[in-house]
């Protein structure tokens, strides 16, 4: 994280949508020396469709998953912030994959969740660690996003 003179004109934390999404995506790894891995790996997923399908044609925020993770960070959207904390986001490594669980957005809205995957050209990041049958999953509830919301905004607000 960095630590810069913006915001507070102090030393203290300058936190930036980008590196609390690259936190987030961090919790993935199992073990504290694969965080930076895990993060490297998630950050570049692509939207690969939604669920239910025949309700929606294209991705809630565009771009790729960890831009949105910061998209959602720093969303000023009244309907988006009302359901953070109601989100879900399902993390994994073992296949390389990563939900975004939306709650209804608006009254008559209804629950959707944005699937990612490897972009097209399948990216090799070696051998799985774990064995094919076995798929270990994080997930990150709406609360965690909240509280990078709160760091980023008293940084961008100070």
């Amino acid at each position: 994280m960095p630590a810069g003179v913006p915001g507070r004109k102090s030393q203290q934390g300058h936190y930036e949508p980008p590196h609390l999404a690259n936190l987030i995506l961090a919790l993935a790894g199992s073990q504290l020396s694969e965080a930076a891995d895990a993060a490297s790996v998630l950050r570049p997923l692509a939207w690969t469709g939604s669920a239910p399908s025949a309700d929606f044609t294209g991705p809630l925020i565009q771009g790729d998953f960890g831009s949105v993770l910061a998209a959602l960070i720093a969303t000023e959207d009244e309907s988006l912030v009302a359901a953070l904390p109601r989100l879900e986001i399902t993390l994994c490594l073992n296949p390389v994959e990563a939900i975004l669980d939306f709650p209804p957005i608006e009254p008559e809205g209804s629950h959707r969740s944005d699937l990612y995957g490897l972009p097209q050209a399948e990216i090799d990041y070696g051998t799985p660690a774990t064995p094919p049958n076995l798929r270990r999953t994080t997930m990150i509830r709406g609360p965690v996003l909240m509280v990078a919301r709160d760091l980023w905004r008293d940084t961008h607000n100070a």
